[in-house]
């Protein structure tokens, strides 16, 4: 069994290779863990799964933090997109009431010039 350490050894470095950014030394831990991958046994495969997993992991702790700061910059830009959207939908309101009015106002200005006999403007 002295191999099998020897072995898990290896592997264990070629996937501590993964998180290096040589990409030369990355292409070469996936292409042996590729070509052995089928010799592996499964309590092998779980502690690999293991390694890589703590390591993707450590990856993601700045990702998480980022992430964390844009939630929270996105859900204090919410309460003013809010209110804006409410005062848009009230100034909204406010031009279809008041362009209403004016086509009734245009509309008896019409026919005042009419009954008077003003050329109507255009």
């Amino acid at each position: 069994m002295p191999w099998r350490v020897a072995y898990f050894t290896k592997v264990t470095r070629y996937i501590e290779a993964l998180s290096v950014d040589d990409e030369a030394r990355v292409k070469q831990a996936i292409g042996f863990l590729e070509s052995y991958g089928p010799f592996l046994r499964q309590p092998d495969v779980k502690k690999i799964a293991k390694v890589v997993k703590s390591e993707i992991s450590e990856a993601l702790v700045p990702i998480h933090e980022k992430l964390d700061e844009h939630s929270a910059k996105l859900d204090n830009h919410t309460a003013s997109l809010m209110s804006i959207e409410a005062t848009l939908e009230g100034y909204a309101d406010m031009y279809k009431v008041n362009k209403d009015n004016i086509e009734e106002l245009n509309q008896r200005v019409d026919e005042v010039e009419e009954q008077i006999g003003l050329t109507p403007r255009e």
